[in-house]
């Protein structure tokens, strides 16, 4: 129960979070009708204003709060509000009248570009008819119409200038999708015509090797493990090659994030450790393994994300750890989290000063290591930390990754 909640709570708080970064309409009506409210309400306190009346000035004011999230409801409630102004004897409305300006301007930000007219109309009648004393003179009355008629166009010409820069940013998102999506889709042939046709050739290769036969039974070992391999990779290519295709049509407003769309849950953590601690063995390199705790009970991302990491640093312990010297994988799953740990010995030796321990893990002015680099952005992308560290006989790699229950 408290998982779901507090799984429930996180996807209302991400919900939020577009809500407001995707359009600041709904944040920005609040502000403004917050801010408006505390000023009317000083005002009336210190000018000793009825209860009726500092009610119309609060209603106006949440009218504006809200006229972002709902802009012709609210539009609506405020020239009710300015109306029932005619029943109050005073008929004062303060600088409560300053809402039908922003009300204005919002609506227009809003597109609501035609219905703003007749709107703003209404509203210039009930300010004027309530703000301008009708023992005025002539002039006096229209200089008070031509003042409030001004501001009015002032705050028109604010919220055409918000709803074109708002278009603007539609536009640039929309080119922005466009672009991401014909990069992933050139990326999706670059790799079928080149790494897939390569995997499924390797393949073929390997099996019409096997088929001629051999009398050598370690390399038909070997064949068998460059078919069985190579498949598997064609494999995740093919799936990888879906994923980047189908990504296209899933809308982002789901609350899935991009390291969940393009991660490939294919096989699990306990499945990988499993494999990897084989793989070692074969190539001759003796395992001191500790699992503890239940890998099956992770996140499936969080197990993917192990899955891939612990592929990639023990293929690093079998291309350059020593065979002289045991490899040790250490998992602890916990409540709180997953510890893991891959320590090797090291057939390179390192220089005075880091020399090349410093340019394998990525450490000086030689370009990274991507197998690191790819580490630790998918560590990273589901909230851990992972280290790179050694000496001249051993190096490791230590990963973290909390996880709330």
């Amino acid at each position: 129960m408290d998982e779901s909640a507090n799984h429930g709570a996180d996807r209302v708080r991400a919900w939020f979070r577009r809500w407001i970064a995707g359009d600041p309409r709904p944040a920005i009506g609040v502000v403004l009708g917050v801010v408006l409210g505390a000023v009317c309400v000083a005002i009336a306190f210190s000018a000793h204003a009825s209860t009726p009346n500092l009610a119309l000035m609060l209603c106006a004011c949440a009218a504006v709060a809200t006229s972002g999230i709902w802009p012709i409801s609210s539009a609506l409630w405020l020239g009710g509000v300015l109306t029932l102004v005619w029943l109050i004897p005073a008929r004062s409305i303060s600088v409560a009248a300053v809402s039908m300006f922003l009300m204005t301007a919002m609506l227009i930000w809003a597109g609501h570009r035609r219905a703003a007219l007749p709107f703003t109309a209404w509203y210039l009648v009930c300010v004027i008819a309530a703000t301008v004393p009708a023992t005025s003179s002539p002039p006096e009355m229209l200089q008070g119409v031509v003042l409030w008629s001004l501001f009015a166009l002032l705050f028109a010409l604010i919220g055409e200038l918000l709803f074109r820069q708002r278009q603007a940013n539609v536009r640039l998102e929309e080119q922005r999708k466009a672009e991401l999506q014909a990069q992933r889709r050139a990326i999706a042939r670059e790799l079928h015509d080149t790494a897939v046709y390569a995997s499924t050739m390797i393949v073929m290769r390997a099996e019409a090797a096997r088929l001629r036969g051999t009398t050598d039974p370690r390399l038909a070992e070997d064949l068998d493990f460059i078919a069985r391999t190579g498949r598997v990779a064609t494999a995740d290519l093919r799936r990888m090659l879906d994923v980047l295709r189908v990504s296209d049509n899933i809308d982002l407003a789901d609350g899935v994030t991009a390291t969940e769309r393009f991660t490939i849950s294919d096989t699990s953590l306990a499945a990988a450790l499993t494999e990897q601690i084989e793989k070692l063995r074969a190539a001759g390199i003796t395992v001191n393994a500790s699992i503890d705790g239940d890998v099956d009970s992770l996140p499936e991302i969080v197990s993917s994300t192990l899955a891939r990491v612990a592929t990639e640093a023990c293929s690093n312990i079998v291309k350059y750890g020593s065979r002289d010297v045991p490899a040790t994988i250490m998992v602890d799953v916990t409540e709180d989290g997953v510890d893991a740990l891959f320590i090797n010995g090291r057939n390179l030796p390192a220089r005075a000063g880091g020399g090349q321990l410093a340019n394998w893990f990525g450490e000086s002015n030689s370009r990274p290591k991507l197998g690191l680099i790819g580490q630790r952005e998918r560590i990273e992308a589901v909230g851990g930390t992972i280290d790179f560290s050694g000496t001249e006989s051993r190096w490791l790699v230590r990963i973290t990754i909390p996880i709330g229950r």
